[in-house]
């Protein structure tokens, strides 16, 4: 077991400073690097209880969208700096109502040439080089010497020109060759102005606050229209929030899966979210392994290779949503197929009795072989608009394999538990939020490692379970998600400033990313591995402005194939082979065995494909999904984007504990972790003893959270910030590593 020098909580770093010391450092610097109001309350101290004084703020940093609806929320439009006309409103109703004023949300109608012209936030472009004497500043504020800041910030500066200049690089050559693909076959260049239906007389939806001493527009300044309908903030109706609908399905099949022999999909998962609530939040969606926690327990020195056979040995899954709000469990299904049914506190099987009778809730025989076998399992995820004028848009419908055409044995079963993690609109989040936020993670995990080490009980208490609601509070931050908004955000204002200065552009509904896990069973070494990679799951960009004649001009088209290379750059493989399923790779490769991309058309209207690199029949192929309504496109690969390994790939990477920890909730246990020690641990070591783990488990792969933000962000103060917490937190990792296991 541990050895008694690690308790007392005075493990130090090479600064010597205690690892309690470092969540109290790290909330120091949120206030002294944060500037911009982020939460409601920080905006009533800075613009005060006055009703007009809270619209004028409002109005005056919050820059207008011309969406539906609500889709951001008061947080994620505070937090986004952009919001539609129904968003700013709730922001201010919700600042005045925490003043103590009566308030509700009035909706009307107003021509729409009332509205103001769609503009782009204040964005600072390119950060500036610090000063010397501000260098010192900054570096007299963190306690470090003025040496160390600028060695921070030319370490950091270096590696993010490094990453967005290979980016730039990558986009602006497949733009151009995409672009011309699209020119030799004269496909037209869409329209990019907005004209809604009647031209500018035309009246549309409107909203704005009603208080007790009159009306308050934010978008407006004064008060404009009738109101048709008022609302309190609690009883604002769901038809006039945009909405997110997650549902996992399976399908069973007699004998092999023939389309013949397939069986109706059933429902393991429904779950409909507001996106209001979701903004900046990461949601987890897979299946939890069942019966397995005793199982692992049993292991007394567990090997990556024996944890990974037990979780191949399950045969049993329960569907799991973690949201911000809690953990919504679907019906447990098994690998015949058969949904499960929970009878007093037991999981027992459905027997099929067919005709179409539904089933017995009756567990099977222990002599009789299941006749049926899962067949595939897949999960959807449906956007919908909120209501305009008696009217809503179609939703937006998005299908992600989990389980097609499953891989004979352990292999099938691993893919069953891969995990989905979920971002709304992460390139809205501005940078001084999610400097908060990685400030706030590294605090969190510095009192949670102070809270393990202090006492042994308290490791024991973890060893043998941790229950999920300690962990509450504690934010989950996916660098790789944060890293894309990022990324997004300062290259997207790029190509605009490059390619359409005069363009505006704004999201229509929520743009979704999500980052994908699959386990392994074994890699080529014969070790268990994981796969993980970015997937874009909606980018709908809407763009105004003048008429352009040329592709590569086109700011929606330029934001897709930013999109794709972006993708791939974010997760860099450790040897180019783990890199073959991007189609901005494909693109690259394909052009380099010259072959040319060439148009195909799809089956539905207004879609084009560029096909970038096809060889063979049975080799996946690669291409960019072109829509030529709006010029958005995306690029695609292997089934149109319905396998996990269409985006970059890299082997054995690092698995943040933390998101494992809130899906698998009390069943996390110190042993169980070992299912990540295969990603975090060196390619030559072979077996993970409790020590390890435990190691593993308090620190986590914290840098790397850190190091994926610091490569795409602009203010250099903030950077420095970071930076500085990463180094110290590395440190305090590296002497309880060394303390330990003696290494």
């Amino acid at each position: 077991m541990l050895s008694p020098v690690w308790w007392g909580g005075a493990v130090a770093a090479n600064e010597g400073m205690p690892l309690a010391e470092v969540a109290a450092y790290a909330r120091t610097l949120e206030t002294r690097v944060v500037a911009e109001p982020l939460e409601l309350d920080e905006v009533l101290q800075r613009a005060g209880l006055q009703p007009t004084a809270l619209a004028n703020w409002v109005r005056d940093n919050i820059a207008y969208e011309p969406y539906a609806g609500i889709m951001k929320g008061p947080r994620g439009t505070l937090i986004s700096r952009r919001g539609g006309a129904a968003d700013q409103a709730l922001l201010l109703a919700s600042l005045l109502e925490r003043a103590g004023l009566a308030v509700e949300m009035a909706r009307g109608r107003i021509p729409l040439a009332a509205l103001p012209q769609t503009t782009m936030p204040p964005w600072p472009g390119e950060s500036a080089e610090p000063t010397e004497e501000e260098l010192a500043e900054l570096a007299a504020d963190l306690s470090i010497s003025t040496r160390m800041a600028s060695s921070h910030w030319a370490a950091a500066r270096l590696a993010r020109q490094q990453f967005l200049e290979e980016l730039w690089s990558r986009t602006m050559r497949d733009l151009s060759v995409l672009a011309e693909t699209l020119h030799a076959e004269d496909v037209p260049v869409p329209a990019i102005s907005v004209a809604e239906a009647g031209g500018e007389n035309a009246d549309v939806e409107h909203w704005w606050v009603r208080t007790a001493d009159g009306d308050l527009d934010p978008v407006l300044g004064e008060p404009f229209g009738q109101a048709e309908a008022t609302y309190r903030l609690a009883q604002l109706p769901d038809q006039y929030f945009h909405r997110l609908t997650i549902r996992m399905f399976i399908q069973r099949s007699e004998g092999e899966p023939a389309a013949a022999n397939l069986r109706e999909s059933e429902t393991v998962l429904d779950a409909t979210l507001k996106t209001a609530r979701l903004f900046g939040e990461t949601l987890i969606v897979g299946n939890v392994p069942l019966d397995i926690a005793d199982a692992l327990a049993e292991l007394p020195s567990p090997t990556p290779e024996e944890v990974v056979e037990t979780l191949a040995a399950t045969t049993r899954f329960q569907p799991q949503l973690t949201t911000p709000q809690g953990v919504l469990s679907g019906h447990p299904f098994d690998l015949s197929g058969q949904r499960l049914q929970v009878q007093r506190g037991r999981i027992e099987a459905v027997r099929d009795l067919g005709g179409g009778l539904g089933g017995l809730f009756a567990p099977a025989p222990r002599s009789q072989k299941p006749t049926t076998r899962l067949a595939s399992h897949w999960l959807e995820m449906t956007l919908h608009s909120p209501e305009v004028d008696g009217q809503v848009r179609p939703p937006v419908r998005l299908r992600r394999e989990i389980l097609r055409h499953p891989l004979p044995g352990k292999q099938a079963v691993l893919d069953l538990l891969a995990t989905r993690e979920l971002l709304l609109m992460p390139d809205q989040l501005c940078e001084q939020w999610l400097t908060r936020e990685w400030l706030r993670y590294a605090a969190a995990w510095a009192e949670t490692a102070s809270f393990m080490l202090a006492e042994p009980e308290n490791h024991m208490n973890l060893a043998n379970g941790v229950n999920i609601e300690e962990f509450a509070a504690h934010p989950h931050l996916t660098g790789e998600l944060y890293a894309f908004g990022l990324g997004r955000r300062h290259e997207l204002r790029r190509l605009r400033e490059t390619i359409a200065p005069e363009t505006v552009y704004w999201n229509q509904r929520p743009l979704a990313v999500s980052h994908v896990r699959r386990l392994i069973h074994a890699n080529k070494q014969g070790r268990p591995a994981m796969q993980a990679g970015l997937d874009i799951l909606h980018n709908h960009l809407t763009v105004a402005g003048p008429p352009v004649e040329d592709w590569s001009r086109h700011l929606a088209f330029a934001a897709g194939v930013l999109d794709t290379a972006l993708e791939l750059q974010l997760i860099p493989a450790i040897n180019p082979c783990d890199r073959r399923s991007n189609a901005s790779l494909a693109l690259e490769t394909g052009r380099a065995r010259r072959h040319n991309p060439r148009l195909e058309a799809t089956a539905e209207d207004g879609i084009v494909n560029i096909l970038v690199d096809r060889q063979e029949p049975a080799h996946a192929g690669a291409w960019y999904r072109v829509s030529l309504l709006d010029g958005n496109c995306l690029g695609m690969v292997d089934g149109g984007g319905q396998a996990m390994t269409e985006y970059a790939q890299r082997v054995n990477i690092a698995l943040q504990l933390h998101g494992m920890l809130k899906f698998y909730g009390n069943m996390f246990k110190c042993l169980g972790t070992a299912l990540t020690m295969p990603l975090a641990m060196d390619p030559g070591a072979q077996t993970m003893d409790l020590q390890e783990c435990v190691w593993n488990l308090v620190c986590g792969k914290l840098t790397d959270v850190f190091t994926a933000h610091v490569n795409v962000a602009t203010n250099w103060s903030n950077i420095i910030a970071k930076r500085s917490v990463d180094h110290l937190y590395s440190g305090v990792c590296k002497g309880m590593r060394r303390q330990v296991l003696g290494r």
